[in-house]
C-alpha cells in the first residue's frame, strides 16, 4: 500500500520529475497539461526539445524545465555562434517567467555507432555552455547529455562498475566538463530491460522495489534491495575509477511499460503500478542509494502520457502514467485532473486562467503567443467582440501569428466541428488569401472557421467563397452566412 504521505500528493509538492514526450497525435494541449501537473503538484518537467507551445503554456508557473537539443542538431551546436543563436531563440524569450534549469545536448548518443555524433557531443556541450556564460545564464542553467545505462561495461556488483573501454576517449573528457561546470551526469536506466532479458534469473520483486532480501555487494557489504539504486551506484563507481568523485548522477529517464508484445515479459499494468508507485514513495522520502545515502535520488519518471506514434515494440507506446484524456493508466496514488473545455454563451472569453472582458485591450503579440502557445479557450461566447488591439499595435502582428496553426490546433484539440454563431470573436488582423491584412484602426477580424463573415478593415464582409482554401479543407461545419449579424446587429 502507498504511504499516506504520498497519497496526499494533491496538497504537498512532489520532488519527482516527469518526462513530457509528445510523439503522439492525441495529446491534450500544453495549457491543459500545465493544469494537470499543477493539480498533481509536479513541478519538474523534462522535454526532448524546446517546444515554444509548452514553454509558453507554463509561463508564470513554478515548473522547472529541462529542455533538449536533439541528436540531429548536435553537429550544428559545435559552432559557438549557432549555439548562441539557439539559446537566444529557445531560452532567452522565456526567462525568467518560465524556469529553464538545464539544456540537454543529445540523447543516448553512445547507444548507436555514429562516431561523428559521438565526437561532436563534447564540443557541442562546450559551445552551449560558453554561450550561456556570454549571456550571464551559466549559474542558473546547466548543460548535460542523457546517456543510456548500457554505456557501462560492468554494472554488478555496483562497486565494480566501469564504463566501456571503447567509449573512454569520449566519456573521460565529458566527465571533466561536468566536473568543471558543476553539472549533473544524466543516465536513462530501465530495470525493465534487464528483467525482460533474464526473467528466470532476476527477481521481479528486486526490480519492482517490492520487499525482498536484496543482494549484497561483496566488496563493500552494502545491501541493495532494488536494481535501480545498484545501477546508480555502479555509475558512481565507474566515475570514481576515472578519478571523479564530485559529479552528481541523476536519472533522466526510468519507468515501466503497462503493455508489451508477447516477448516483453513483465510489461503489465500491475507491474508498472508497483514500479512507479514504489519509486515515487522512495523519492518522496528523500532516500539515497546505499553508496550515497545522504544524496537524495533525483529522478525523472518516463513518461507523463502514452505516446501512440512512437516506433518500436508495443511497450514503447505504453510507458505513460496517464492516457491522453487524463485518465490514469494505473493507480500510483497521484491525485490530479486534466482541465476540460466548457462552452458557454457567456460574454467572457477565458484564455487559460486569464479572464478578459470586452473592454480589455491585449497586445497583438501577447494574444498571438497565448493562442499559438495553446492557451486553452474554455468558454466560447455567442455574440461579443471580446478583444481589441491597442492603438497602433496591429502593425507588430504581421507575420507574428500563423492562422492555419491556430485553427488546426483548436479544431484538433477537442475534435470541434462546429462553433456557436453568431459571434465577433477577435478584433485582430484580418486575413485574405492565406495572408495577414492589417487594419488601420484594429477593427479587423480573423476570417477562419471560428468566425465566418466578419468585417474587414473597410467594413465589408467575407463569405464562404473567399475563405482561404487552407481553412476550407479542415472539414468544418460553417453557419449559414445569413445567420451572421452584420455590423450593428450583434
Amino acid at each position: 500500500l502507498l504511504r499516506s504521505a504520498f497519497i496526499l500528493a494533491g496538497s504537498e509538492a512532489l520532488t519527482v520529475g516527469v518526462n513530457y514526450g509528445q510523439i503522439a497525435n492525441d495529446l491534450p494541449s500544453p495549457t491543459r497539461v500545465a493544469g494537470l501537473l499543477r493539480s498533481l503538484n509536479i513541478s519538474r518537467v523534462k522535454l526532448y526539445d524546446a517546444d515554444r507551445n509548452v514553454l509558453t503554456a507554463f509561463h508564470d508557473t513554478d515548473a522547472e524545465f529541462v529542455i533538449g537539443i536533439g541528436n540531429e542538431n548536435v553537429s550544428t551546436m559545435t559552432d559557438p555562434g549557432k549555439a548562441l543563436a539557439w539559446l537566444q531563440l529557445h531560452v532567452l524569450p522565456y526567462l525568467p517567467y518560465t524556469n529553464i534549469t538545464c539544456v540537454t545536448v543529445g540523447n543516448e548518443v553512445f547507444k548507436g555507432n555514429d562516431t561523428l555524433l559521438m565526437s561532436n557531443l563534447l564540443p557541442a556541450m562546450q559551445s552551449v555552455h560558453q554561450a550561456l556564460v556570454s549571456l550571464g545564464l551559466d549559474k542558473n542553467v546547466t548543460v548535460a547529455s542523457a546517456h543510456s545505462i548500457d554505456m557501462l561495461a560492468i554494472s554488478y556488483p555496483p562497486s565494480a562498475g566501469s564504463f566501456r573501454q571503447d567509449l573512454a576517449a569520449y566519456i573521460q573528457p565529458i566527465l571533466g566538463f561536468h566536473s568543471i561546470t558543476n553539472s549533473p551526469f544524466l543516465i536513462n536506466a530501465y530495470p525493465f530491460f534487464a528483467y525482460k532479458e533474464n526473467p528466470s534469473t532476476i527477481s521481479l520483486d528486486y526490480v519492482l522495489f517490492e520487499p525482498n532480501s536484496g543482494v549484497t555487494d561483496p566488496n563493500t557489504n552494502l545491501n541493495y534491495d532494488n536494481m535501480l539504486y545498484a545501477q546508480i551506484d555502479a555509475v558512481y563507481s565507474a566515475m570514481r575509477a576515472w578519478g571523479h568523485t564530485d559529479i552528481e548522477v541523476r536519472i533522466s529517464e526510468t519507468g515501466w511499460p503497462s503493455r508489451g508484445d508477447d516477448d516483453e515479459v513483465g510489461a503489465t499494468p500491475e507491474n508498472a503500478a508497483k514500479y512507479n508507485g514504489n519509486l515515487l514513495q522512495r523519492i518522496e522520502m528523500n532516500q539515497g542509494t546505499p553508496l550515497k545515502p545522504s544524496v537524495p535520488v533525483d529522478v525523472y519518471v518516463f513518461a507523463l502520457f502514452n505516446e501512440n506514434l512512437k516506433p518500436g515494440p508495443t511497450s514503447e507506446r505504453n510507458y505513460g502514467l496517464f492516457y491522453p484524456d487524463g485518465t490514469p493508466v494505473y493507480n500510483v496514488g497521484l491525485r490530479g485532473h486534466l482541465p476540460s473545455i466548457v462552452f458557454s454563451s457567456s460574454s467572457l472569453l477565458l484564455l487559460g486562467h486569464h479572464q478578459l472582458d470586452s473592454d480589455e485591450a491585449l497586445s497583438c503579440t501577447g494574444l498571438c503567443h497565448r493562442l499559438l502557445g495553446r492557451e486553452e479557450i474554455v468558454q466560447l461566447p455567442m455574440s461579443h467582440t471580446l478583444l481589441r488591439i491597442q492603438a497602433g499595435d496591429h502593425r507588430k502582428c504581421v507575420g507574428d501569428c500563423v492562422p492555419r496553426e491556430l485553427v488546426q490546433h483548436l479544431l484538433h484539440l477537442e475534435r470541434i466541428k462546429q462553433f456557436p454563431m453568431p459571434t465577433l470573436l477577435f478584433s485582430l488582423i484580418g486575413i485574405k488569401g492565406g495572408g495577414w491584412k492589417g487594419g488601420r484602426d484594429g477593427g479587423a477580424a480573423i476570417n477562419s472557421p471560428l468566425v465566418v463573415g466578419l468585417r474587414c478593415q473597410h467594413g465589408s464582409w467575407w463569405n464562404m467563397q473567399t475563405i482561404p482554401s487552407c481553412f476550407r479543407s479542415l472539414n468544418v461545419t460553417y453557419p449559414s452566412p445569413s445567420a451572421i449579424p452584420r455590423p450593428g446587429m450583434a
